[in-house]
């Protein structure tokens, strides 16, 4: 009788598709917990394998494909999974990943507007010269249009919020130093060198500060925030095994809300979340979801086209957000549309599997080429700092789903101070009752406060 095969099916299928040559593959190797210790022990007793670290029932190994086999037969393994190249969500150019399985991926490109005097020359004394093109948006102005209910007092206070990103820039004025910082083993520095995550930190607990084109704030300033660096190489790459080291000092830090602006486009497996299943992603945010820890995931950005939602916002358990333009009142052309993941696609669909779930202002239009285009305006300091604004003033202006996850997470701080939200399914039920017949492109709409409280 044969042996069942330990690879991932999505795996195997690579494998089968791709001809590989002495290429060492980053690998997740999906674990008996008890039997941890004694499985990275008898790795490190294969040729050619390095054990590097380990995350939750996950070890992350580099090994040859010839080393597998002997994998498979080590007591304690459960399922063999590839650790797939994850990026941010946002940038102002397409950069190609080259993977050895799934070869030239695409960091989703999004729109900076544009090089302007004071980025030719940052000691300009100059205000930064707004071009007609463009519609600067400061995330105050998005988030008095998500504070819809007047003298709610809700702030956050109580509330601790993780953003898995390209870290924080700790000494912003947005944040002052209220971030607690941690890395992982593949980041051990937690200083942003993209300014992605100090955008979408500072959209979450960011305080109130004028920037040139107008005063930014968070949405939960009080929150507690962890910031926790996943994503890193100036571009905002790294791997899925980051990302779940990155969800395991979460959840030991007490985390109650994850906030990923991060994604790929394949799942490995179909978003499966079943004890076992495919998905190491996606199986550890139902786990973390059933003890109450609730992840909000940017969509991704390869809209208009179908089925686009990128992993693990494809996740059931996950609160998958769209991103919505605030001068189209619509959702953004390039926000990822349902119902599902492409390698999803078998899978019956449902409101849980329909994705996405919600939408949150991430600029844009709702047609790719209206006139003035919609940029979200707030804190950041890194590689993306000046592109629009100038070195110095610590700013800029972006737009994508990346922008969108962040809103929602802030305010979702604020109906968790309020007690009205303890886990996943609440949110899932307030967005279901408040919201309209769920779609491929918004999920349940635009999420404001009065939904939520």
């Amino acid at each position: 009788m044969a042996t069942e095969s330990k690879v991932n099916q999505w795996l195997e299928r690579k494998f089968s598709e791709v001809e590989l040559g002495p290429e060492m593959l980053s690998l997740i190797i999906q674990v008996d917990i008890k039997k941890r210790e004694e499985v990275k022990s008898a790795l490190r007793k294969i040729t050619d394998v390095t054990v590097r670290t380990q995350a939750f029932d996950y070890i992350n190994i580099l090994a040859p494909i010839e080393a597998i086999p002997n994998i498979e037969k080590q007591e304690g393994v459960v399922k063999i999974h590839y650790d797939m190249p994850t990026k941010i969500l946002s940038l102002p150019f397409p950069t190609p990943l080259n993977d050895p399985l799934m070869g030239k991926t695409h960091a989703d490109p999004v729109i900076i507007p544009a090089i302007t005097l004071d980025m030719l020359l940052p000691l300009n004394p100059l205000k930064t010269i707004e071009l007609p093109k463009y519609k600067y948006i400061p995330v105050s102005i998005t988030k008095q249009a998500l504070l819809d209910v007047e003298g709610h007092g809700l702030t956050g206070k109580g509330v601790k919020v993780a953003v898995l990103d390209t870290g924080i820039f700790n000494p912003h004025p947005q944040i002052l130093f209220k971030a607690r910082e941690f890395g992982t083993t593949m980041f051990p520095i937690p200083i942003d060198d993209n300014g992605h995550g100090t955008w979408v930190c500072s959209t979450v607990v960011g305080e109130p500060w004028a920037a040139p084109f107008g005063l930014t704030d968070g949405i939960a300033p009080a929150a507690e925030l962890l910031a926790i660096k996943v994503l890193g190489y100036g571009i905002g790459a790294g791997s899925q095994m980051s990302v779940l080291e990155g969800m395991e000092k979460a959840y030991l830090n007490g985390a109650k809300i994850i906030s990923m602006s991060l994604g790929v486009e394949e799942c490995q497996g179909g978003c499966g979340e079943e004890d076992g299943g495919p998905c190491p992603q996606c199986r550890t945010i139902k786990l973390l979801s059933d003890v109450g820890v609730i992840f909000v995931v940017a969509a991704g950005n390869s809209g208009p086209n179908d089925m686009t939602i990128n992993c693990p916002a494809c996740s059931p358990s996950s609160i998958a957000v769209a991103a919505w333009s605030q001068s189209d009142d619509a959702i953004s052309y390039f926000s990822s549309r349902g119902a599902q993941n492409v390698a999803n696609a078998t899978m019956p669909i449902t409101d849980l599997t329909m994705k996405p779930d919600v939408a949150s202002f991430g600029g844009g239009r709702s047609e790719e080429k209206a006139v003035p285009d919609e940029i979200l305006y707030n804190g950041c300091f890194a590689l993306l700092d000046g592109m629009n604004s100038g070195f110095k003033h610590m700013a800029e202006g972006l737009q994508g789903t990346s922008m969108a996850a962040p809103h929602f997470a802030g305010l979702l701080a604020l109906a968790v101070e309020k007690g009205v939200v303890k886990n996943v399914k609440d949110v899932k039920t307030i967005l279901a009752t408040k919201g309209h017949t769920k779609t491929k492109e918004d999920g349940y709409g635009l999420c404001r406060l009065s939904w939520l409280i």
